[in-house]
């Protein structure tokens, strides 16, 4: 199965305002996964998640695709101008924690569980834009 990766932006309105955000398609013959990155009401401060499915994960499709969406969020001539990038996970998903600090994510805290949409602990890793240039050089 052959695979594609490929970033796009857009701009959406919610109640909230105006919000702007970047996705990474991952396209096969049939979808594959897929990683979002979402703004609040911090204009510096964005959430990414992901998800890939069983079938392609351990091939580093998550990895590349977290890598260009964060690349995109930090890029100077990007619409965001985001200084930090947030991503959380539930602490016994291993895959993902492998994933976060693979691409940058350096692990911050363990979460509490939030019954009932988190029943069990979390991890947060981040990932600050000063430290980008210094990690597309590792």
């Amino acid at each position: 199965m052959g695979l594609e990766i490929g970033a796009e932006a857009g701009v959406g309105f919610g109640s909230g305002g105006r919000k702007v955000g970047g996705g990474e398609g991952i396209a096969s013959e049939r979808l594959a996964g897929q990683v979002v990155l979402k703004t609040g009401a911090d204009p510096g401060v964005a959430e990414v998640g992901y998800w890939v499915s069983a079938e392609i994960r351990g091939r580093g499709v998550a990895s590349r695709a977290l890598e260009a969406v964060t690349r995109w969020a930090f890029s100077a001539q990007g619409p965001l101008r985001l200084a930090r990038i947030e991503l959380f996970h539930a602490a016994d998903n291993h895959g993902s924690c492998r994933v976060a600090e693979r691409c940058g994510y350096g692990f911050q805290r363990v979460l509490p569980p939030q019954p009932p949409v988190f029943p069990t602990e979390g991890h947060l890793h981040v990932r600050h834009a000063e430290a980008d240039g210094e990690h597309r050089h590792r």
